[in-house]
């Protein structure tokens, strides 16, 4: 019989398995990475930076473990079911056997480090013009993250990384357990000041996944073929590597935007029309990430917007906040490329946008038919995850020219963390915010970053782009979303992959 490792060993002796729901099954295999930079002022004895370092190491490290104690099923291990495609989350209760105590330089680490080809974080900031801190020689996740890798060994991992000048804490969260939702509601219970010796129960969490499960096997899915004769799209091996940069709007380009949007709507189709802000900006990319494309597109051609939306309150008994796992689905707004150039015999290029935005504010609308979350749900509920994804592009007929979109603005942005030796009085930093936040970005889509305050307040908006490099060269310029941008408002992004 073959010798088995230590942590093959260790992941035998986890007694408990948490249900793992088929949108659990079917969401992005890889990891959520948020970066968050603070300020931390160097001492002039060595004596009390150690120390003010190692206060600072301990709060985080005892703020994990309670959180860890709150959900012990996040100090597990996602492992494949033998002879399934299905994965499962297998974990103890007996905090022995957390991974945070097993593998503990794995779950939680400091590192004292110099970021290549800058001096201090100071200088970090300044890279660039105010906003743009992301140089991609200072930020890598090879560097910063404990879960660099497409599929992570746990599901939550805390690196801090000290510069000068600086601290620097990049969470890892394995999406096939956690999404946006279950991230935000873990970062505020780690901001808190509950304090946790012993594990919690998961009971109602348990009951929660298996009533989700239930629906999954009743929910119909009429518009769907997913019979033994669907034919499933191969990725396009030819697409050209993307690129991707941080565009920056100013809150009053974005609040003009919305305001030209809401009145183009209301005179067209009544004051009941209404988009968001989010909308306008997702609205304003589609548009013109299709322009920068149409010289190898045809009138015709269909073009997609994806996006995603939480359905927690919308399934039926509603989940709460709190709810830890995958209640995403997601959304395409269609158009055919003339369609959404045109703007629907639109005059300007802001009522083109509105258009946009309106197109995919009734695909959110459509929401409130409790037929189309249960369908939702129930493609993922496929009995082979791993075809769910091309099912979904094959009942859609896959488009000639897509933006998937993912929108993070709540994502920590206004977490107060109130590290100890962190710059509580700067700019942004009040009651301990991280002074900006990074995340991971994916080929072929647009990240709407965090922003503190959410869709409220002054706070740029950055919006990370990636395209294919010759689309990028174009959408930078004065035509296209350059009209609409900050000054010296494009940096290069940090994060080399998908999520």
């Amino acid at each position: 019989m073959a010798e088995i490792s230590a942590r093959e060993a260790w992941i035998h002796s986890l007694e408990e398995t948490l249900p793992m729901t088929s949108l659990d099954q079917t969401a992005p295999k890889g990891v959520i990475r948020l970066v968050f930079g603070f300020g931390f002022p160097n001492h002039r004895r060595v004596a009390d930076q150690i120390l003010i370092q190692k206060e600072a190491f301990d709060f985080l490290r005892s703020r994990l473990r309670s959180s860890l104690l709150r959900w012990p099923f996040l100090g597990g291990q996602v492992v494949q079911a033998e002879g399934d495609e299905h994965f499962q989350l297998v974990y103890s209760n007996d905090p022995l056997k957390f991974g945070f105590f097993r593998y503990k330089r794995e779950v939680f680490d400091a590192q004292w480090m110099d970021l290549p080809g800058v001096a201090d974080y100071n200088e970090l900031q300044m890279l660039g013009g105010p906003g743009e801190f992301i140089p991609p020689s200072a930020m890598d996740k090879d560097l910063l993250s404990l879960s660099p890798d497409l599929l992570a060994k746990h599901p939550v991992t805390l690196r801090l990384s000290f510069i000068p000048g600086g601290l620097l804490l990049c969470f890892s969260f394995d999406h096939r357990v956690m999404d946006g939702g279950a991230v935000v509601e873990f970062l505020n219970f780690f901001a808190s000041e509950t304090v946790l010796t012993s594990t919690q129960s998961v009971t109602p969490l348990v009951e929660a996944k298996e009533k989700i499960i239930e629906m999954e096997k009743c929910a119909a899915l009429s518009q769907y073929d997913i019979g033994d004769n669907v034919l499933y799209p191969s990725a396009d091996s030819s697409a050209s590597p993307s690129v991707a940069k941080v565009f920056l709007f100013t809150a009053e380009a974005v609040e003009k935007l919305h305001e030209f949007a809401l009145a183009h709507l209301a005179s067209r189709y009544g004051r009941q029309a209404f988009v968001s802000k989010i909308d306008v900006i997702c609205g304003l990319v589609w548009l013109h990430a299709t322009r920068v494309r149409q010289h190898r597109l045809k009138p015709d051609d269909t073009t997609h917007f994806i996006s995603a939306a939480d359905i927690r309150s919308r399934v039926s008994p509603p989940l709460g906040a709190g709810y830890i796992g995958n209640m995403f689905v997601r959304l395409v707004s269609v158009a055919t490329v003339k369609d959404l150039l045109d703007g629907a015999g639109a005059r300007t290029r802001e009522d083109i946008v509105a258009e946009a935005a309106w197109r995919i504010r009734k695909t959110v609308e459509n929401l409130g038919s409790p037929e189309y979350v249960a369908n939702c749900i129930k493609l993922a509920g496929h009995p082979n995850p791993r075809k769910s994804e091309t099912i979904f592009h094959a009942g859609l007929h896959r488009a000639t020219s897509f933006v998937d979109n993912s929108s993070w603005v709540g994502l920590g942005a206004d977490v107060e963390f109130k590290i100890p030796g962190t710059h509580y009085n700067l700019p942004g930093t009040e009651g301990g915010k991280a002074q900006w936040v990074r995340k991971g970005y994916s080929a072929r889509g647009m990240t709407i970053l965090p922003r503190q305050g959410g869709t409220r307040g002054d706070a740029l908006w950055e919006v990370v782009i990636a395209l294919r490099a010759d689309d990028m060269g174009k959408i930078r310029g004065e035509e296209e979303l350059g009209r609409y941008t900050s000054e010296n408002s494009y940096v290069e992004y940090f994060v080399h992959d998908s999520d």
